[in-house]
């Protein structure tokens, strides 16, 4: 199956190595190629069905891009690509939506498996994560881990 991603970050993530391969995957369709400079989010291709956003060092400027970006394209689901994995990142980006989460120093072959996992209608965290996610009228939300 082929995916309609769109990629929003930085020009030296987008220009990078690691997009390159993931572009060039036969499951993935490019449907847009958005630098955070000048980002223009009502530029989505009408049919994109993954955004795949490289949050980077500034946090409210990644989550305002996911938020931005899935009210232009509410179907569409958003992954994160930072560098880090704390609880907090977790609970922010859960409460804006994003379907999935994936460490930047991943290779391309672990951001095509994240696409088609987000992409088949799961989301896609670490497990620990993963368990306690609660959906809830459509809405998502991170509860707390078990204290013990």
């Amino acid at each position: 199956m082929q995916y309609r991603v769109a990629f929003v970050g930085p020009v030296e993530w987008l220009m990078s190595n690691r997009v390159g391969a993931v572009r060039r995957d036969r499951r993935v369709v490019t449907s847009g190629v958005l630098s955070h400079e000048g980002l223009n989010v009502s530029s989505l291709a009408w049919d994109t069905e993954i955004i795949l956003v490289h949050i980077g060092d500034d946090l409210d400027r990644g989550l305002g891009v996911i938020k931005s970006a899935r009210g232009r394209r509410p179907s569409a689901r958003a992954i994160a690509v930072t560098r880090t994995d704390d609880e907090d990142l977790f609970f922010r980006l859960i409460a804006h939506g994003a379907w999935g989460w994936i460490g930047s120093a991943g290779d391309p072959s672990a951001h095509v498996a994240s696409i088609a996992r987000v992409g088949a209608g799961m989301l896609d965290y670490p497990p620990d994560v993963l368990h306690r996610i609660e959906t809830k009228r459509g809405r998502m939300r991170l509860l707390p881990r078990a204290t013990g």
